[in-house]
């Protein structure tokens, strides 16, 4: 059952329309004077339109297979990867972070993971994270990393940790929440293993990229591929609830600076958003004025039985496990207010200005 929108969702579409100039005028408000009554045989004339037709956008896009979907800079499809995470032994794992709730987890065979504990501060985290890579499958994205439910005895944990940090077993051990059975449940995720910092989420980096993004703001030939997957990301943390992004050190890409990766989504999907994370979205939304017309098309198709099918795909089980109903309501919520936001602004500028991007 989809649930209400949230309360702050009529403020962006109010602030979205103030902002962007759609509502009329007040002379288009005004009711018109009865016209004079016309010559015999002669059509009454018609009235004028309050507003423009809306512009001719692209429909949904429901066409590509998600099972061919590769991960940004590989040739690996995110299927295999899937599997790898799923499946492959784990021989070794490193804390990494602040919170020593997020083991670097070396995997026999080809790629390592991060295993992200569940913990009793965050114990919705690690599904939040799954929960966002199948958003973004269905929306066709290559770089929000591949995640993955899996789960370890507390002892293989420790007994594999690396020597440096098994001291500290203790304090981790209490961090993490070992269940009565002894298992600790998480999140394996693929490491990315070309992560470089960007500055994106720096004063400077923040102006840049908004000059990038904005109608009148000059975007250099050789950073539209950066300002299209920055726009991208900002678009898909608005519409899980990320507010989280530019705290520091979650907009890093490839060393070539053209790919920023949407990784790190464990608040994403919060049971509702108050007035200071929700004013962090609209405040990074409202920096974007040009997007990509691929997103733009797949976020008009996206569909809960998409959301719910790849969701099935999980280990964890029945979708409803890992997106409760009334997240996903509200995930539908944030579909149709970014939407609207996008129509407004084509109509300000035109389709081809705000669809800048491929």
């Amino acid at each position: 059952m989809r649930r209400p929108p949230e309360p702050y969702a009529p403020v962006l579409a109010l602030l979205l329309t103030v902002v962007l100039g759609c509502e009329a005028g007040p002379a288009a408000r005004a009711t018109p004077a009865p016209a004079p009554a016309p010559p015999p045989k002669e059509p009454a004339p018609s009235a004028a339109p309050r507003r423009p037709a809306p512009p001719e956008l692209p429909g949904p896009d429901r066409a590509f297979d998600v099972t061919r979907l590769r991960f940004a800079g590989t040739e690996r499809t995110q299927d295999w990867l899937l599997k790898q995470l799923q499946t492959a032994t784990a021989v070794g794992f490193k804390p990494v972070g602040s919170t020593s709730t997020v083991f670097r987890t070396n995997l026999v065979g080809p790629i390592n993971g991060a295993f992200k504990a569940s913990t009793r501060e965050r114990p919705r985290g690690p599904v939040s994270e799954i929960a966002a890579y199948r958003v973004a499958r269905c929306l066709g994205m290559s770089n929000v990393p591949p995640a993955v439910s899996r789960q370890f005895r507390a002892s293989k944990l420790r007994a594999a940790l690396h020597p440096d940090d098994k001291a500290s077993w203790p304090e981790i051990r209490d961090r993490i929440g070992v269940e009565e059975d002894g298992v600790v449940r998480g999140t394996m995720i693929y490491w990315i293993t070309d992560l470089t910092e960007l500055d994106l989420d720096e004063p400077e980096g923040i102006r840049r990229w908004s000059r990038w993004l904005a109608q009148d703001g000059e975007l250099p030939a050789d950073r539209r591929p950066l300002a299209a997957s920055v726009s991208t990301m900002i678009a898909f943390d608005y519409l899980i609830g990320n507010f989280d992004r530019w705290s520091g050190g979650n907009a890093r890409g490839n060393p070539t600076a053209t790919q920023v990766y949407a990784r790190d989504n464990d608040i994403a999907f919060p049971p509702a958003l108050s007035e200071k994370p929700h004013g962090k979205l609209i405040a990074h939304l409202l920096r974007v004025e040009r997007f990509s017309r691929s997103f733009y098309a797949r976020l008009r198709g996206l569909s809960p039985a998409c959301v719910e099918l790849e969701l099935s795909r999980d280990p964890a089980g029945a979708p409803e496990r890992i997106l409760r109903p009334g997240r996903m309501g509200a995930l539908f919520d944030r579909r149709d207010t970014l939407i609207s936001h996008i129509d407004a602004l084509a109509r300000e500028h035109g389709i081809d200005p705000v669809l800048a991007f491929p």
